[in-house]
């Protein structure tokens, strides 16, 4: 239940979104960024894949479910990545608000604490020197 968001199958979804969005917008300016990103979401196609089939709606077909999914990690990773380049707290949190805690509350503690989260593992993988992040030498640590 880290930052309140729940234990489940769509909480850890936007828990592997939020993370692989903190990385890719990392390697952003790096030269070798391509490959690595296309990794990354080679690696989300396959926990879709693997684990996530049920979070998307039940009418929709496998294929169709894991679309969704990454169609919503797509959505996710460019809203979070505005606020993130913008220096925008608020855009961060009305985000988190909308696709986690399903609510337009984008002032209320949830956002507020997943927010400082990100900000600080944004600001953490920015000193973190691309060998590392290339190698996966490199946690996710508590800010």
């Amino acid at each position: 239940h880290a930052y309140q968001v729940t234990d489940s199958v769509l909480g850890r979804y936007e828990m592997l979104c939020i993370h692989i969005c903190l990385v890719l917008e990392r390697l952003r300016h790096e030269d070798n960024e391509k490959q690595i990103s296309e990794l990354l979401t080679e690696i989300l196609v396959e926990e879709l894949e693997l684990h996530y089939k049920e979070a998307a709606p039940k009418d929709a077909s496998e294929t169709e479910k894991i679309n969704k999914l990454i169609a919503g990690f797509y959505e996710r990773s460019a809203d979070y990545q505005k606020g993130l380049r913008l220096g925008k707290k608020q855009k961060i949190m009305r985000a988190l608000s909308h696709h986690i805690f399903q609510s337009m509350n984008s002032g209320d503690e949830r956002s507020n604490d997943l927010s400082n989260y990100m900000i600080a593992v944004y600001n953490y993988l920015n000193s973190v020197p691309f060998h590392d992040i290339e190698t996966a030498n490199f946690t996710f640590v508590e800010p």
